[in-house]
């Protein structure tokens, strides 16, 4: 996936469904709401897996290919659960 545009950062950091699951899934590894509601820019750009796609990457990627099925941060199947704890990790990772 190509790096995501700043439009894809954008979405992915305002999607309420996107931040509801990050927010359900940092509880799982000590973070608070706002932990992760203060980062969630942060988040939006933070690498899902060692290959360099990004949540904002997988996002657009999903917004482009299942529209107009669920939206991408409702969606686990497009931005999956595991792509969110690998970008939560990552961000738990800097704090350290």
């Amino acid at each position: 996936m190509p790096t995501p545009s700043s439009a894809a950062i954008i979405a992915a950091s305002h999607d309420t469904d996107l931040l509801q699951r990050a927010v359900a899934l940092g509880a799982t590894i000590g973070l608070t709401q706002t932990d992760v509601e203060a980062a969630r820019t942060r988040l939006a750009a933070a690498p899902v897996d060692d290959e360099g796609n990004t949540i904002a990457s997988v996002y657009e990627y999903a917004a482009a290919t299942y529209e107009p099925a669920p939206r991408p941060g409702q969606n686990p199947v497009a931005v999956t659960d595991a792509h969110l704890l690998h970008a939560l990790n990552t961000i738990v990772e800097e704090r350290a």
